[in-house]
């Protein structure tokens, strides 16, 4: 709701909640010089018609502005608009994790599904895996799904960032 302004506190409030968890999550580490990479992953026009339509944002394009200031807040923050159809972010949210989550360079990963039953099958294989599992981390914005509960990864919320509730099906 706060256009440009809004996305530019929003990553800044992203980046301080995650460097403070990683920093509780390897205390004997040097956290502070860790690379922070976000992609947020979304159909932006449909995204700007349901935040309009729900009178959050007064102007569909005004979720672009919220974008492009995330994006510029910080270098690795990436908002990635794959268009519509749902398949689309699904595949590259995948595709992402799965690069991701070999590498070595790659010290931790706080994804953000439990709201989406799709991904179970994706993450069910890391939960057994010592090398992968200790490195995911839950985002949970609604709450999770019962089948994210049980695959026992470490959970965690960011209320100042994310909504808690879905955005009604009819405004």
């Amino acid at each position: 709701a706060q256009g440009k302004d809004g996305g530019a506190e929003a990553a800044s409030h992203l980046y301080s909640e995650l460097k403070e968890q990683l920093k509780q999550m390897y205390p004997e580490a040097h956290v502070t010089n860790w690379n922070i990479v976000v992609n947020v992953v979304l159909n932006l026009q449909g995204l700007g018609q349901k935040l309009h339509a729900c009178g959050i944002i007064n102007n569909p394009n005004e979720l672009s502005a919220f974008g492009r200031a995330f994006g510029l807040a910080h270098p690795l923050f990436n908002f990635i608009d794959v268009g519509s159809g749902k398949e689309r972010a699904d595949h590259k949210i995948r595709e992402t994790l799965r690069l991701f989550l070999p590498m070595p360079q790659c010290k931790h990963i706080f994804f953000g599904p439990c709201h989406d039953n799709g991904y179970l099958p994706v993450l069910e294989p890391f939960k057994r895996d010592p090398t992968t599992s200790t490195r995911i981390t839950l985002v949970e914005t609604t709450p999770p799904e019962p089948g994210f509960v049980a695959l026992g990864f470490p959970r965690v919320k960011f209320p100042k960032i994310f909504r808690d509730s879905n955005l009604p099906s009819r405004p």
